[in-house]
């Protein structure tokens, strides 16, 4: 089991998809579908983490199977993350159905899906979810979908992200591409740790908009920014 979950998180992290990228080849798709089968647990959850890089929507029927069958848990939270960032359509209803889930991932997650399922007619359902939940990862799910489905701010997800929050700075980095002019604001932020974070964020973001927003931070008072600005630069001209 060691190797097949050490080859796993390799692929997961060789074939991540990205905008434009071509489709994962089907034999390696069908070996991590197959994955999901298998017995040890690390073996199984490490195949959903794959597929969720891969979004290889081939994997929808047994990835919803896996969840349906746990229904809470590691195993059923990494099956709906799978779900989640393939968002294929026809996952609309489960991820509707978690919004009113007893476990906060599953609320969190079920948002993250229905945001890049990218349907702004959700976008109403989920504020009404994510405003009256009091738990931080809804609620930055919430700020996500805002995001992606209506142009909000990212001021919260800035900020999370700037305090070492994982969930947040993924967002961040999914939200850059495309949409640079969100982050412009706070790259004049007093706190260095705000702007070191948008840095991050647009570096990855591979949008020429990002380089014209990252460039003047080069001269930045604080050397860590000035640093990162200056990689996030270069990334960006390549």
């Amino acid at each position: 089991p060691s190797m097949r979950f050490a080859a796993l998180r390799v692929i997961g992290r060789l074939f991540a998809q990205r905008k434009d990228d071509a489709a994962v080849d089907a034999t390696v798709g069908d070996a991590v579908i197959g994955a999901l089968n298998h017995t040890d647990r690390a073996v199984k959850i490490a195949a959903m983490r794959a597929l969720a890089a891969m979004r290889d929507d081939r994997a929808v029927d047994s990835l919803t199977k896996l969840f349906e069958y746990y229904g809470k848990g590691e195993i059923a939270e990494a099956a709906l993350d799978a779900l989640a960032r393939i968002a294929h359509p026809s996952s609309v209803p489960l991820f509707i159905a978690q919004l009113g889930s007893k476990a906060p991932a599953l609320r969190a997650l079920a948002i993250d899906g229905l945001a890049r399922e990218r349907d702004p007619a959700a976008l109403d359902r989920i504020r009404a979810v994510a405003d009256a939940d009091r738990e931080e990862a809804v609620a930055l799910a919430g700020a996500f979908a805002a995001a992606m489905l209506g142009n909000g701010a990212v001021d919260r997800l800035v900020q999370a992200a700037a305090t070492s929050k994982a969930q947040a700075r993924q967002y961040l980095v999914e939200l850059a591409p495309g949409r640079a002019q969100l982050f412009a604001r706070q790259t004049v932020d007093p706190d260095p740790r705000i702007r070191l974070a948008v840095v991050d964020a647009l570096a990855v973001s591979n949008d020429p908009e990002a380089l014209k927003i990252v460039e003047p931070l080069v001269q930045d008072g604080d050397p860590r920014v000035a640093r990162a600005a200056e990689h996030a630069a270069a990334r960006l001209r390549r």
